[in-house]
């Protein structure tokens, strides 16, 4: 299958975790190693146990089967949807390198996996399945709703300041620095 997401993720849950948690800091961005117009195979796991469930109620003659969606993913583009969903919006490039690079805290984004350039189209067998697709346009498409599946099995709840205080005590000099230092919406 493609590289598969959702319920958690796996593969892109080291972006998923540094956007959610802000851990560069100020002014957070994902990184986007080399030009990040390699495409990259996806696949949500709800689809792949579709496709299997299928497959086991009416198996495939073929030895092989191609399971992804149907987009056509750049990596630039899915890391800017999970920046947009998830964190700051903001991304960064990042000469390639060959070992993995570390997101700020302890996260790890696979190199093997961003640096990625595979273009396959679902087989004649998968396209003609009929089943309900979760993510049949792919991850990008569907960031926010990925996004709330991440949160959800990890039970994720954002965090809400309230600062109450008399005229002129510096409330709002406060909130304004809370929302630079942790870029805040």
């Amino acid at each position: 299958p493609g590289i598969l997401y959702g319920q958690g993720e796996s593969a892109f849950e080291p972006l998923f975790r540094c956007a959610w948690l802000n851990e560069a800091g100020k002014g957070s961005s994902l990184p986007i190693v080399g030009d990040g117009e390699n495409l990259i195979p996806t696949l949500h796991v709800n689809d792949l146990a579709s496709i299997i469930k299928t497959f086991i109620e009416s198996p495939s003659d073929q030895p092989y089967i191609v399971a992804v969606d149907s987009s056509s993913t750049s990596q630039r583009s899915l890391v800017e949807s999970i920046s947009r969903a998830v964190g700051s919006g903001q991304t960064h490039a990042l000469a390639r390198v060959s070992e993995n690079v570390r997101l700020g805290g302890s996260s790890m984004v696979d190199i093997d996996i961003m640096t990625l350039d595979l273009h396959f189209e679902s087989d004649y067998y998968i396209s003609s399945l009929t089943f309900d697709w979760q993510a049949e346009k792919g991850l990008s498409d569907q960031a926010k709703g990925i996004r709330n599946e991440f949160i959800s099995c990890r039970k994720l709840k954002p965090l809400k300041i309230w600062l109450h205080g008399a005229p002129m005590s510096g409330t709002s000099t406060i909130a304004k620095r809370l929302e630079e230092q942790y870029a805040a919406r």
